[in-house]
């Protein structure tokens, strides 16, 4: 069955709410039995793409690195060593 657009937002914004795990595919498929698995594993791939591109960066921050650091017992990364190269020289950092 083709999907409209109208089905592919209301998709959509179902997802925003679930939690990426095994039981959110059969939730959509209980909800959204007109379409096929592979259409909703896809179309759920699609969107949590999207949502990982749109909030990576919160990660990145100085202050967000700090707090993972001391969560996760990570030694803190040296100064002057920016975004995704924070956590490629963690060989490298201070103690923390």
């Amino acid at each position: 069955m083709k999907l409209v657009r109208a089905e592919y937002q209301e998709l959509a914004k179902y997802m925003e709410h679930l939690r990426p795990t095994r039981q959110c595919m059969k939730m959509l498929k209980e909800k959204f039995s007109s379409q096929s698995q592979s259409t909703l594993l896809s179309i759920f791939s699609q969107e949590y793409q999207k949502r990982i591109k749109r909030s990576h960066v919160r990660h990145l921050t100085e202050e967000a690195i700090e707090n993972y650091c001391q969560k996760y017992d990570l030694p803190i990364p040296l100064e002057g060593t920016t975004g995704l190269n924070k956590w490629t020289t963690l060989k490298e950092c201070k103690p923390g």
